[in-house]
């Protein structure tokens, strides 16, 4: 399926956003959280980070180099949506953060499916 240029347009703000939100999610853990949280759920908003970069990640390698498989669609968005709910863990602005970068990164997997 072609596609116009909002939908690319969208892809790019989304590819931009979601690890500039994990990066402020976790600058914001690192700064203050880690210290003021119990230590499990320091760790859990940690987990949920490095979840959603990992998956950024993966996403981008598999878009860039164009592979393409009806298999990995699937567990992408389950770890997104993993990460998302484990992002609950945090507080503040972390917390948001890393909520909207897991639920940007869960949106965009299942959009691209379709």
């Amino acid at each position: 399926m072609p596609l116009n240029s909002q939908t690319k347009i969208l892809g790019i703000l989304m590819f931009v956003a979601i690890p500039s939100l994990a990066v402020l999610a976790h600058r914001g853990w690192k700064r203050g959280l880690r210290q003021e949280l119990p230590q499990w759920r320091s760790a859990l908003g940690l987990t949920s980070i490095s979840m959603t970069i990992l998956n950024w990640c993966g996403t981008a390698v598999l878009f860039l180099s164009d592979t393409r498989s009806e298999s990995l669609p699937g567990p992408l968005a389950l770890l997104a949506l993993v990460a998302t709910i484990l992002a609950s863990a945090l507080k503040g602005a972390s917390r948001i953060e890393a909520i909207a970068a897991g639920f940007l990164m869960f949106v965009g997997i299942t959009a691209g499916v379709s």
